[in-house]
């Protein structure tokens, strides 16, 4: 059977979906992903509520998290499985395991999401992997025992803390190589940009201190005296502030960022390794790994506001916060499935249309992703509904498609499917593998 037999220009599914559009608009709320690493699982945490909200079982001794630029989905690093487990963040579910570096620590997203950067503390290395087939590309040399990864916001390096060496690796990710190292203090762990990318912040934790790094001379400007064993280190949106958890002193250390000086010092009661901030700046969770619990912080009054129990030893080093999708598939992420927008984006996209060809009249209203976010997150997808192997836009972005118009045929796969599938049941594996919010069933 030919292409051009069953499926139309580009342009007369555009003037289709126009006439027959579903959508539905959802507020994104913030979820937290809370590794357990002693019971090889994951909590997610409803930051509103503080109500846990399920447990994922992935790989063994889930240690470091990053969360994809959609929300749509998490990356967890499996410490002694190595390997990264990939979450599906609309339906809580395990969607792929990838094989990495021995010992993976930190991960971290580039800003497009088309590839993960992964600290293997084992392998002295820096694994590179590209989301949309969920392999490893290369792997970098840096320095001993990589622990955490933070992207800029250009992504164009990834700074990697090694523990091992007291240093930090720059990594010139055009060129997949270390440009400069940048010595720090004792035993570095955790590290985290500015939202500017104009500063690099390290936790040593051998020698209580925040290292502040400038990412255009690579020098160090200071290191600010924290407390014991600082390990985890996140930045509020607004750069103004850095949050840094003592593990040994039980508490979370507030660092002005104008001046480099510590303003608050908040008691945890636990031992606290992980630390993430709300895309408001509003509220900071942190995950203690003696506890058994998450800490939620009303990053305001700098107060504990409460805490979930989770699973067994929790870390959750990196950005552990998610706002994921009322549905994956509304790949422009503006809160609306929409046939006339991610219908046409992911069709287009599954027949090899590109940057501005993409995205030309048919990115939703109130979207603000980026072309390449778009592509990045298109690319990440399950979008084999048709479960032949083979992604093409003449069946799987046709059978999408139709989906999205909600086409209440029995010849709604004619033309376009191996067979395989009623119109039923592809509506239920479209809930299944992207959201049971996707499409009124």
């Amino acid at each position: 059977m030919k292409f051009s037999l069953f499926v139309p220009p580009v342009q007369a599914f555009i003037a289709v979906a126009l006439t027959g559009t579903i959508a539905t608009t959802t507020l994104a709320f913030p979820f937290a992903y809370v590794t357990n690493h002693g019971s090889n699982t994951v909590t997610v945490i409803d930051t509103a509520t503080g109500s846990a909200g399920g447990t994922i079982t992935v790989g063994a001794a889930p240690l470091g998290v990053a969360t994809s630029p959609s929300g749509a989905l998490v990356y967890v690093t499996d410490h002694r499985g190595n390997s990264v487990s990939v979450i599906n963040a609309v339906t809580n579910v395990l969607v792929a395991t990838i094989p990495v570096g021995s010992r993976p620590s930190g991960v971290a997203v580039n800003p497009s999401g088309s590839r993960i950067y992964v600290a293997n503390s084992g392998a002295d290395t820096l694994s590179i992997v590209n989301t949309a087939t969920k392999l490893q590309v290369s792997a970098i040399n840096v320095g001993s025992l990589p622990s955490g990864v933070a992207v800029t916001p250009d992504g164009a390096f990834a700074y990697v803390v090694n523990a091992g060496n007291r240093s930090v690796s720059v990594v010139d990710l055009a060129a997949n190589a270390v440009t400069h190292t940048v010595n720090v203090e004792n035993n570095p762990v955790g590290v985290a940009i500015s939202p500017n990318g104009a500063r690099a912040y390290v936790a040593n934790s051998g020698s209580a201190s925040l290292s502040v790094i400038d990412t255009a001379s690579n020098a160090v400007l200071a290191n600010v005296r924290v407390g014991g064993f600082a390990t985890g280190v996140a930045v509020s949106p607004d750069g103004s502030k850095v949050y840094v958890t003592n593990l040994f002193d039980k508490t979370v250390s507030v660092v002005r960022t104008s001046d480099n000086v510590v303003t608050n010092t908040i008691a945890i009661g636990s031992t606290p390794v992980g630390v993430a901030v709300t895309r408001t700046g509003a509220q900071v969770v942190v995950a203690n790994i003696e506890g058994d619990n998450a800490t939620r912080i009303d990053a305001v009054a700098n107060s504990v506001t409460g805490s979930t129990s989770v699973g067994n030893a929790p870390t959750s080093l990196g950005n552990f916060v998610a706002y994921p999708p009322f549905c994956s598939l509304d790949v422009d992420v503006n809160g609306a499935l929409d046939a006339a927008t991610d219908g046409v984006l992911i069709l287009r996209y599954l027949l090899g249309f590109r940057g501005a060809t993409l995205v030309g009249s048919a990115v939703g209203p109130s979207a603000t992703l980026s072309t390449a976010q778009i592509e990045g997150n298109i690319a990440s997808l399950n979008l084999n509904i048709d479960g032949d192997l083979a992604l093409t836009g003449a069946t799987d972005g046709l059978l999408l498609l139709r989906a999205m118009l909600q086409i209440p045929t029995n010849t709604w796969t004619n033309g376009a499917s191996n067979g395989a599938l009623t119109t039923a049941q592809a509506l239920a594996w479209i809930a299944t593998n992207h959201g049971s919010s996707c499409l009124p069933l």
